[in-house]
């Protein structure tokens, strides 16, 4: 009986022992995972892609081309701007989270990753509209921004009439029906 009680605590910490062991090559394998696949912090970025495909199919040295290529380039420079408030929105609460350690150091890689990303795609915008406008490239991200400014204008205040919309049908349909 005492040899049993004796082993009873090292057959516990072998216990104790494997789980950690485990649990850290758990860790390192889906660290791993997670790095093999890098994910971007934005998704695809659809404009550009659509504004290369169009730059493939159309030349500038026509009319309907170049105001194809000229709308697609102000629509590719309107999402690198939400792009850029998205960036300048989250970065600050990330970094105290980063430094808090609530976060990941992944995260934050992924977002100045991005941010240098997004820098390289406002040099080429502004490279693609000097092509078509002499001066336009120190222009477009000003025009894109205040088109951009708008629309999310507009956009709340739909959601907001939208809202009040639910709220007076709601206390349309909590009144007592007057008979």
């Amino acid at each position: 009986m005492s040899t049993i009680n004796a082993l009873l605590p090292i057959i516990y910490f072998i216990g104790l022992a494997g789980l950690f062991i485990g649990g850290r090559a758990y860790n390192r394998s889906r660290s791993k995972s997670e790095t093999a696949e890098p994910t971007s912090y934005f998704p695809p970025h659809t404009t550009k892609t659509h504004y290369t495909e169009l730059s493939e199919m159309f030349s500038p040295e026509t009319e309907t081309g170049l105001k194809l290529l000229t709308t697609a380039l102000m629509k590719r420079a309107m999402s690198d701007v939400q792009r850029a408030w998205k960036i300048r929105d989250e970065k600050p609460p990330l970094q105290g989270l980063v430094k808090q350690g609530i976060v990941g150091d992944d995260l934050w890689e992924n977002l100045t990753t991005a941010e240098q990303e997004l820098d390289a795609e406002i040099q080429d915008v502004m490279a693609e509209a000097e092509l078509y406008k002499e001066g336009w490239g120190k222009a477009i991200f000003q025009e894109a921004s205040q088109i951009a400014s708008m629309q999310k204008q507009r956009e709340e205040q739909m959601q907001a009439q939208q809202a009040m919309a639910e709220q007076q049908a709601l206390e349309a349909a909590m009144q007592p029906a007057d008979e």
